[in-house]
């Protein structure tokens, strides 16, 4: 189930997070450190954010899916998918 983050700072693995009120966050979702949320961003269940990403106002991280190091999603991202790079593209779907 899916709520919406009304908290401006989240501590996570030692380090605050800066959230916006209109984030929504799953459950069971890892935030490794430095990941920066532009804001009005929809992360689903089980979703993992790898160190250093950037996800950019607006979008949708898809329920079980991984996102890599550094990555920077500028579209939503699908569910069960592996994405990396700068723009983040899909590497690779889990069944």
């Amino acid at each position: 189930r899916l709520r919406k983050i009304d908290v401006a700072i989240l501590p996570i693995n030692g380090r605050d997070y800066f959230r916006n009120q209109n984030d929504i966050i799953g459950n069971f979702v890892t935030i490794n450190p430095s990941v920066n949320v532009s804001g009005n961003v929809t992360v689903e269940d089980c979703v993992e954010l790898g160190t250093g990403m950037q996800i950019i106002q607006g979008k949708c991280i898809g329920e079980q899916s991984i996102l890599g190091a550094g990555a920077v999603v500028v579209n939503d991202i699908q569910k069960k998918c592996v994405a990396v790079g700068s723009p983040a593209k899909a590497i690779k779907f889990l069944e």
